[in-house]
């Protein structure tokens, strides 16, 4: 079954199959209100071109089946976009962790009800995996727990994401616990698993990499903004020192690049 998957900005990433076309971690920026998460990063733009067209429905995003996000760190999730989507573009599924402190839900979910968009607000323990199935897309989370001490108490979930004999990881930001990942996944095998540059640098995270055993990785998360090509830089310098040790990367770093799968 043919898949194409497209790198919208950051950790934001289009699938498209036949029937189905999602959305991962792709309206986000600016800033929620209240804001716990008031650090200044990089990469919590995208072009205002790409932006418009998601949530209005442009070439490529018409329509968009489902929303899937996770978690509600202002640099993968915005509330407002969401809603403008929702409303805009007729959304029919969103699939988000159940934080209303950052997901300001007062705003989306009364959009989802008026617009007939159904809600998934993902709320499982560790080591728990739930299954949704959207036309010939398969949609499996498990929880997962947030890089760096300062987060764990932010609900973040990871994805396994199927299309006919296809299977996608998506890490997001999760940390390097390889043990609950190996019961999760029961020796599935993954075509292309996607991470975060920190799971590349850091030894635990490559040795997280290699229980996971993609047959590709992608290296997402990155700022494609002007004067951030130092990333760029980092992430080149990375794969050349640990590439050897590794399945095979593919460094995103611009705005709607396609991954081969």
């Amino acid at each position: 079954m043919n898949i194409a998957i497209r790198c919208l900005s950051n950790a934001g990433l289009v699938f498209k199959s036949p029937q189905t076309t999602l959305l991962v971690d792709g309206l986000f920026g600016g800033r929620e209100a209240p804001d716990p998460f008031n650090e200044s990063w990089p990469w919590e733009s995208m072009s205002d071109t790409l932006q418009h067209n998601i949530i209005t429905g442009g070439t490529g995003f018409d329509p968009i089946d489902c929303l899937l996000f996770t978690h509600c760190h202002t640099d993968h999730y915005n509330s407002g976009f969401v809603g403008e989507c929702i409303r805009q573009n007729k959304v029919k599924h969103l699939v988000l962790p159940n934080d209303n402190e950052r997901g300001n839900f007062s705003v989306t979910l009364p959009l989802c009800q008026n617009y007939e968009t159904n809600v998934t607000l993902m709320a499982t323990p560790l080591g728990v995996k739930q299954t949704i199935s959207i036309n010939d897309m398969k949609i499996s989370y498990f929880k997962t727990v947030h890089l760096s001490s300062r987060y764990t108490n932010v609900p973040h979930y990871s994805f396994i994401i199927s299309v006919g004999e296809k299977n996608f990881y998506i890490a997001g930001d999760t940390d390097y616990s390889a043990e609950y990942h190996k019961a999760i996944l029961d020796n599935l095998k993954i075509d292309v698993g996607f991470f975060n540059i920190l799971h590349f640098n850091k030894k635990a995270g490559r040795e997280f990499i290699n229980t996971i055993n993609p047959c590709k990785t992608v290296m997402y998360h990155l700022p494609f903004l002007e004067g951030n090509s130092g990333y760029h830089e980092i992430a080149n310098k990375t794969i050349k020192r640990y590439g050897s040790t590794l399945p095979a990367c593919t460094i995103l770093t611009h705005e709607l690049e396609q991954i081969e799968c």
